[in-house]
């Protein structure tokens, strides 16, 4: 009612359930527009924003289902269109990953399958240490050096990390040891609910860089400790910073590491079921993507908001929810 009477007449139709769908995304920013050239935002002398009335609701934001239908995730280079750029950490990953590998076994040059396990099961016993060491070498030490606030902005949900990986890390190792690899397929697709707290980590790693950054300009004894953890965790190799980014890049990396199974496992049964875990991690993958970019929409829209200082005070602010449910990426 108060859209009508403020700006946009009974013609414009803007129902609630239209603010929490995200095909209506557009409605949600031509209402903005609209509040932005209304008399009482006008007097506060803020410039108002336009709008392409021409531009599509699903031109602006696409659905998931839409989307994975036009591309079916056979792009790679899709799952990492969001998240982060494809190079951002990746040489810092690789240096961990590959960091005991003159200690290794070689595997068989006539069986690629048995390296490729191999290599699914190492890397993940180095990341988990990984976590395990921002875990150790910096959120315990710093923990007296920042306030509540900065500790949960720059390590976000790294806690729970640890702990699915510590279990994710033992339940790969009891199905390539013990197992033969025969229910690996079943662990990875156990764990994809489990793995969405991903969604959270990548929507908040930049936001926690540039925290950490600021931290460290700002107080001189955090930038001290800071350097004394670093030395401590990998002699000064890698700094915190360096270390958020790659769980970023390890969320992503497991659909390749299974697609490279399936491509070398003959047994047609066994086959059929790694494409089933290889659909779950690419689902894995596409939903993070999603979660970043809606955040991101969400914080523009916010701006938008604030840009219309009277408004905000005088108006309840517009809720969306546009976090994406896991599952509806596969039909």
């Amino acid at each position: 009612m108060w859209l009508e009477d403020c700006c946009c007449g009974k013609n414009f139709s803007f129902l609630k359930y239209t603010r929490l769908n995200i095909f209506f995304f557009s409605q949600v920013i031509e209402t903005l527009s609209r509040l932005s050239r209304t008399p009482t935002a006008l007097a506060t002398g803020i410039r108002p924003f336009p709008t392409e009335e021409s531009v599509n609701d699903e031109d602006i934001y696409k659905g998931l289902p839409d989307l994975i239908d036009e591309t079916r995730v056979e792009d790679e280079e899709d799952l990492y269109d969001c998240v982060y750029g494809e190079d951002e950490g990746g040489e810092v990953y690789e240096d961990l990953m590959k960091a005991e590998e003159a200690h290794q076994s070689k595997c068989p040059e006539n069986d690629i399958r048995s390296c490729c396990l191999a290599e699914i099961k190492q890397t993940e016993e180095k990341y988990t240490e990984t976590l395990e060491s921002i875990e150790k070498y910096f959120m315990a030490p710093l923990k007296r050096f920042l306030t509540a606030t900065e500790f949960d902005s720059v390590f976000i949900n790294i806690p729970e990390l640890v702990k699915v990986h510590r279990n994710l890390m033992q339940e790969i190792h009891d199905s390539i040891v013990n197992k033969n690899d025969q229910n690996l397929y079943q662990v990875f697709i156990n764990y994809k609910e489990r793995l969405v707290i991903y969604g959270q980590y990548c929507s908040g790693v930049e936001l926690a860089i540039s925290n950490l950054d600021y931290i460290s300009k700002t107080k001189e004894d955090v930038k001290l400790k800071l350097e004394e953890c670093s030395k401590r965790a990998n002699n000064g190799k890698f700094t915190l910073r360096d270390l958020l980014v790659v769980p970023m890049q390890r969320v992503l990396k497991y659909h390749l590491l299974l697609q490279e199974l399936v491509k070398h496992t003959l047994d047609p049964v066994e086959k059929a079921n790694l494409k089933l875990a290889l659909d779950a991690m690419k689902d894995l993958a596409q939903y993070v993507n999603e979660v970043k970019r809606d955040n991101e929409t969400l914080r523009e829209i916010k701006q938008f908001q604030l840009s219309i200082e009277n408004l905000v005070c005088n108006y309840p602010s517009i809720q969306l929810s546009l976090t994406p449910k896991l599952g509806e990426i596969h039909s």
